[in-house]
């Protein structure tokens, strides 16, 4: 669609115009695409027989004056026939059905459908000035029966109503876009004085944007790093009329986000959306839609134009007009310029949550996370348990069908345990299309558990065509099974990165950075943006003892000792404590040994509940003396602050590596064959990643203090301490290894008692 406000012209497609009226409909699979395409040309062909002179893909046009407007339409009709005195136009259209809604098929309930060939068939006839007929072909799968409707409605008036609603619509949204452009404009950054840092990266980030640059930022904790990257980001958006996408990892980040939000735009005039799936949002249990009474309840008539809407507001006003919360979510999506969600909706479905990616920002928080969560959404797990029930459920087909896909399933299974790429990529596609054709019948013969059991499988192959298409991919054999995942990550967010106008990701972790460039797709091209710490160094005293191991074969016997050094760090002053430790096995023996006077002792679980997480920081910030263990890597190490006296420190026990799995072995061996050192890369970074997340935790402002220890030999490792940043230390990081840290602790505490 363009649209141009000072020569009052519009340019728009059919489709589009559809959407607008009648609602975006999800695209089909690749393999219904193909299906139809396949059919379409069928029938295109079986006309062209009767009718020598048909046209397909006919390109039409009509251009029209609406009030001050000039409007053009424009559309392609699947096929065209121009006689002496009329014209025929032909829409081709396919549906799965079974028995029952075969019978009870009504064509008067498919209006988008007909109102598509209505369409054509007024275009037709402006542009001809003859008579049109128009005849849509309904092809029913997965029998392929052909019905034949002719449609014959006078749609003229509807379509005109349908044009002037959306030109009035685009121009409350262009006089509403000159508003907040001016509203933004007065804005002020939220906070009285910006740091140095945040002053750096409200320049930066204008002038790069301006270039259309793709930037990659490390700043240290307690920057103030989200708003300084979406202040300038989100005034420079709505002036263009760009929507800003925010994704993370946790959900505690997006907390963060939105109460920034509240702070930067009081009024609420931006809209705001925290998305959620539908398992989240729903409080009825219900595990079918079609039962719910919500789902059929309509959205009450809200104002769209203005506010924030986090879960919670959603949830809230859902329930109290009865009506669906996933669904109102939708509805005000259509609205909102800043979305907030987790980094699955933009990794695994990028086409379908960003509506016109040129005109999107992309900004990633906590970046350094994004390799991984990428690799976990692109594995998959095929068993021999599952090609045997494929097997026996393909049974209920035809001979032909049965044998055909039977030898295709076992070609499958040796392609993927041979690892073949070509030959698998011939086998995929070929088997999605057979499980396509076996989903037609089940649904057609309602057989459910078949269709669904048939979808899932179709899913994976799907995934498995990704992973190929972003190869190079590691193949680890499971018992009873095999699975596949991708190794690098460049290629598929190189691919990534050249859909949006801007994709922007940030951390205090990117160590070392040309790894992160590599694996995040960056290009030279790309801008990388890194901060210097700007608080005072006296304020935190970074320790590493190393006189104790922490290899997994040594825990048992060196847990006691190490429980004694911290019940003599705290001890030196009493605060609130975190001990991050790697694993919940781990932080079980500590748990046992770990009750001092003084302290209360909290422990966090394998699963803990957003109220559960909130106690544990409230107890922080309204009490003294407490001690919590916690998981590196986990929800109390990455997003949250723990401002003002909140926290006086963190110890940190080993460099919280990776496990040791079959999968972790694969990547290492691609590491080395990639960079020379695959247990750096595989291991060692992603630890100590972790690591310095929560070192983070400690120092969010210039008033604040606190103390950093490291206990474990391999911190004093050259591999290991090299990853550590230059803020933590004066001019090596070999100066942090402790000669006497019960000594250093106190000098640094008695320093503040003065």
């Amino acid at each position: 669609m363009k649209l141009d406000f000072e020569n009052w012209k519009l340019e728009i497609s059919v489709s589009e115009l559809l959407d607008f009226a009648l609602g975006k409909i999800r695209g089909a699979t690749p393999e219904r695409l193909r299906e139809g395409i396949l059919l379409h040309r069928k029938i295109e062909k079986e006309l062209k027989t009767r009718m020598p002179d048909l046209i397909p893909e006919k390109k039409l046009e009509y251009q029209m004056n609406i009030r001050e407007w000039s409007v053009k339409l424009h559309g392609r009709v699947d096929a065209y026939l121009e006689g002496e005195t009329y014209v025929e136009v032909h829409e081709i259209k396919t549906v799965i059905f079974d028995s029952a809604q075969e019978e009870s098929f009504d064509i008067k309930e498919y209006e988008r459908w007909r109102f598509q060939l209505s369409i054509y068939g007024l275009m037709a006839k402006k542009s001809s000035g003859k008579n049109v007929r128009c005849f849509l072909h309904i092809i029913i799968l997965p029998d392929r029966k052909e019905k034949i409707f002719e449609i014959n409605e006078d749609i003229e008036q509807k379509l005109l109503r349908m044009l002037e609603n959306l030109i009035l619509n685009e121009k409350l949204h262009y006089e509403r876009r000159k508003e907040l452009t001016k509203y933004i404009g007065k804005l002020k950054f939220p906070y009285p004085i910006p740091r140095n840092n945040q002053v750096k990266l409200l320049q930066y980030i204008p002038a790069l944007l301006e270039e259309k640059k793709n930037i990659l930022i490390e700043a240290p904790s307690g920057t103030g790093k989200t708003a300084a990257i979406l202040f300038p980001v989100l005034k420079f958006a709505i002036t263009r009329d760009f929507k800003v996408f925010y994704f993370t990892a946790k959900n505690t980040q997006q907390a963060e986000v939105l109460k920034f939000m509240k702070e930067f735009d009081k009024e609420e005039k931006i809209v705001t959306v925290q998305v959620q799936g539908k398992e989240k949002l729903c409080e009825t249990n219900q595990q079918n839609c079609e039962d719910c009474i919500y789902a059929h309840t309509p959205s009450p008539e809200l104002d769209l134009q203005e506010g924030h809407f986090s879960i919670d507001k959603l949830v809230d006003l859902a329930y109290r007009y009865k009506t669906c919360p996933y669904l109102l979510q939708f509805k005000y999506l259509t609205n909102a310029f800043f979305r907030v969600a987790d980094y699955n909706y933009i990794l695994k479905d990028s086409n379908v949550f960003v509506e016109s990616p040129k005109k999107s920002i992309i900004v990633f928080d906590e970046v350094h996370n994004l390799p991984d969560r990428l690799r976990e959404l692109y594995s998959v797990e095929f068993s021999e348990e599952e090609f045997y029930q494929l097997e026996k459920f393909i049974t209920f087909y035809p001979y032909v069908f049965l044998s055909q896909t039977e030898s295709l399933i076992e070609a499958f299974k040796e392609g993927i345990y041979s690892g073949e790429e070509t030959k698998l990529k011939n086998i995929t596609k070929k088997l999605l299309y057979r499980f396509f054709r076996a989903y037609e019948i089940a649904v057609s013969k309602q057989l459910g558990f078949l269709a669904l059991k048939l979808q899932e499988f179709m899913g994976k192959l799907n995934t498995l065509k990704q992973i190929i298409k972003y190869g190079p991919y590691g193949i680890v054999e499971k018992r009873g099974g095999i699975k596949y995942f991708i190794l690098d990550t460049e290629k598929f967010f190189k691919d990534f990165n050249k859909k949006f106008y801007s994709v922007i990701g940030f951390s205090s972790t990117l160590r070392p950075p040309y790894y992160y460039l590599e694996m995040l797709g960056f290009s030279s091209k790309d801008e990388l943006v890194i901060l210097q710490d700007e608080f005072p160094r006296e304020n935190r005293k970074v320790v590493i003892i190393p006189e104790v191991s922490t290899l997994l074969r040594d825990r048992e016997k060196t847990v006691d000792k190490i429980s004694f050094i911290i019940k003599q760090i705290i001890s030196i002053k009493n605060g609130n404590y975190i001990v991050f430790i790697p694993s919940l096995e781990y932080l079980g023996l500590f748990k046992k040994r770990l009750k001092i006077s003084g302290y209360t002792l909290l422990v966090q679980n394998a699963i803990m509940s957003h109220s559960e997480r909130k106690k544990f920081i409230y107890k922080l910030k309204n009490s003294r003396g407490n001690l919590i263990l916690a998981l590196s890597g986990g929800i109390f190490s990455e997003g949250v602050d723990y401002p003002g006296e909140t926290l006086d420190g963190v110890i940190i026990i080993s460099p919280s590596l990776p496990q040791v799995t079959e999968e972790r072995e694969v990547l290492r061996r691609f590491y080395e064959e990639k960079y020379g050192d695959g247990f750096k890369y595989a291991y060692i970074v992603p630890g100590m990643t972790r690591v310095l997340q929560a070192a983070g935790r400690v120092i969010r402002s210039g008033d604040d203090r606190g103390i950093v220890v490291l206990i474990g030999k391999r911190f004093a490792y050259k591999e290991y301490i090299d990853l550590i940043p230059q803020h933590f230390y004066t001019e090596s990081p070999y100066e942090l290894i402790s000669r006497d840290y019960l000594k250093e602790i106190k000098k640094f505490w008695s320093f503040f008692d003065h």
